[in-house]
């Protein structure tokens, strides 16, 4: 049986042939990105779970010292590419958002975007503990994970990465309670004659 790790690499392998990597940033991102500009002692940011690197390499551009970090190599590889065709540079690490590699306090600001939904239910608080320990007091948190408006296509959700942990509103303001919470939102967008919904919380937070 492949580990969560060997599925990733998998996945972005399976990306990277297709030249299907995402290159763009997501215009949540880009907001909050040029927010954190205006405030002062936001430098050091960590895109975690950055996979093809689009919101690492924005970040880059807009001057942070950034540092794209992902369980996937074909991944980071990807990002490296996409890093290196923008002209802009940033740290890429490997591991896991279970035990980041990062001392306590490392940066200034975290994005997770789109991704917290990849861990069990039972995993994701240990996660959110992570971004919460690597991030310093004062700090910004950005994430993004998604719902339980979901609409999927059955026959094929599940089969190249795990099913997605879909969370209620109840269960994001729980998973936040030692954070600070400046905004949550419902992000959606449906395809197939609206027959599918993709659904996604976003949460602004203050360490």
């Amino acid at each position: 049986m492949e580990t969560p790790r060997e599925k990733w690499e998998d996945f972005h392998q399976t990306k990277s042939s297709q030249s299907m990597a995402l290159e763009w940033p997501d215009d949540y991102v880009v907001r909050f990105a040029k927010r954190w500009l205006n405030l002062s002692g936001i430098n050091k940011v960590v895109d975690m779970n950055c996979g093809a690197g689009r919101h690492t390499a924005l970040m880059a551009e807009l001057g942070y010292d950034v540092t794209g970090f992902d369980l996937s190599q074909n991944a980071l590889d990807l990002a490296r590419k996409l890093l290196d065709t923008r002209g802009v540079s940033a740290q890429l690490r490997q591991g896991s958002s279970l035990a980041m590699p990062f001392t306590d306090a490392s940066f200034d600001a975290l994005v997770a975007w789109r991704s917290l939904h990849v861990f069990s239910r039972e995993d994701i608080p240990r996660v959110i503990a992570e971004m919460r320990r690597v991030v310093r007091p004062g700090g910004k948190i950005l994430f993004s994970t998604r719902s339980d408006r979901n609409i999927y296509d059955e026959e094929r959700v599940g089969i190249i990465v795990p099913r997605p942990t879909d969370l209620t509103l109840e269960d994001i303001e729980n998973l936040c309670s030692d954070l600070q919470v400046e905004q949550i939102e419902l992000s959606e967008f449906t395809s197939q004659n609206r027959r599918l919904r993709d659904s996604y919380w976003v949460v602004a937070a203050g360490r």
